[in-house]
């Protein structure tokens, strides 16, 4: 099993799928590919996870769905703002490349483990604070947009972050 500490992650047009190449803490480099059908099961239960989180209630109680899409919509704009660009993975000088079958997802208050697998590889863990998950769909999100894939899974205050034209992307995204 691969601990990845640092990801890329991109758009094979060619393959029409999202490759994510990582880097394991010794140096040791991998990639492995996701299908549009399993990343949409992934990025519904991350955003419903996400939005599961609770706001801070008003004196009258109970936050309205409104506000608490603001609020995430203002959480997902804070994380994209700290995005750091640096240089890709390269995933070509990895021998290792394979399908991700199944991911299983392991959520405690701070983190979330994504465990990568597929059958006959070893899996591939990434681990993401709740800050580094916002920026890391944000990302998803502007590859998918690329793909040309049905946006109707994406809520609203990702789609609303990613509009803003102060932080459109260059054609790399780490």
């Amino acid at each position: 099993m691969s601990a990845l500490q640092r990801l890329t992650t991109e758009y094979i047009d060619t393959e029409d799928r999202i490759r994510i190449s990582g880097e394991g803490v010794q140096g040791e480099l991998l990639a492995f590919w996701l299908t549009q059908r399993l990343l949409t099961r992934l990025i519904q239960f991350l955003v419903t996870s996400i939005e599961a989180v609770p706001t801070q209630k008003t004196e009258q109680g109970a936050v309205d769905a409104r506000t608490h899409a603001l609020v995430n919509e203002i959480q997902q704009e804070a994380a994209a703002q700290l995005i750091t660009h640096e240089p890709p993975v390269d995933a070509t000088k990895s021998g290792i490349s394979w399908l991700v079958r199944e991911v299983d997802i392991n959520k405690t208050d701070q983190h979330y483990t994504l465990r990568f697998k597929n059958i006959g590889s070893a899996p591939a863990d990434v681990v993401f604070d709740q800050q580094q998950l916002r920026q890391w769909l944000l990302i998803v999100f502007k590859l998918w947009q690329q793909a040309e894939w049905p946006l109707a899974i994406w809520p609203e205050w990702i789609q609303n972050t990613s509009a803003n034209p102060a932080r459109k992307s260059q054609s790399a995204v780490h």
